[in-house]
C-alpha cells in the first residue's frame, strides 16, 4: 500500500458516510455537517422547519430501526455471517487475525442485540 493510501486509510474511522476533501477525511453524518458549516455551507438551507423536523425523524428511524435490522441480518443469521459477512470483513487481514477480528465483530454485534 502506498504512503498516501496508508494515510488516507488511517484517517477513516471505519464509519460511513465519509467525505474526502483535499487531505482531510471526515466520517459520520454529524462531523460532516459540522465540517460543511465550518466551510460556510448549510446542507439544509432550502428546508423549512417542518421539513427539517421530518428529516431528523427519518434519520432517527434509520439509526434506531434499520441499522439494527441490517446488523442482525449480517451478523446474527448464521448462514449470512458464514457465507458473506465474516469473509468480507476479514478479507484485508492475514491468518489468524482475519478469523479473530471477524469473530470479535460478530460477538460484539450479537452482544449489542
Amino acid at each position: 500500500m502506498s504512503l498516501a493510501a496508508e494515510a488516507f486509510v488511517s484517517q477513516i474511522s471505519g464509519k460511513v458516510p465519509f467525505v474526502h476533501v483535499g487531505n482531510q477525511v471526515v466520517s459520520e453524518l454529524g462531523p460532516i455537517v459540522q465540517f460543511t458549516k465550518a466551510k460556510g455551507h448549510s446542507l439544509s438551507d432550502g428546508l423549512d422547519d417542518v421539513q427539517r423536523a421530518e428529516m431528523k425523524a427519518y434519520m432517527e428511524l434509520v439509526h434506531n430501526m434499520l441499522l439494527p435490522a441490517e446488523l442482525y441480518v449480517q451478523w446474527c443469521d448464521d448462514s449470512t455471517a458464514n457465507e458473506i459477512s465474516r469473509p468480507r470483513y476479514s478479507s484485508p487481514y492475514s491468518w489468524p487475525l482475519n478469523h479473530i477480528l471477524a469473530y470479535q465483530k460478530q460477538w460484539d454485534v450479537r452482544r449489542k442485540m
